[in-house]
């Protein structure tokens, strides 16, 4: 995720990594948004496992740490 500003001082990424003002502050605020309630879950004593789908994907490398089966 990159600045459209940033496209030519940091060439090379694929075209969708290059986002206007609008887009890259909205993926900011979500993901501080996400990271606020994941730190107030934790606070609260809330630490599940929240895998998305149907389990982790087989290329996560943080399996030998994981309680969820792999597939």
């Amino acid at each position: 995720m990159l600045r459209e500003t940033a496209r030519e001082d940091l060439p090379g990424f694929a075209k969708d990594d290059y986002l206007d003002e609008d887009a890259f502050w909205s993926q900011v605020e979500s993901a501080r948004d996400r990271a606020a309630d994941n730190a107030r879950r934790i606070q609260e004593g809330d630490v599940r496992h929240d895998p998305k789908g149907d389990g982790c994907p087989p290329w996560c490398d943080l399996w030998p740490i994981c309680r969820v089966s792999r597939a």
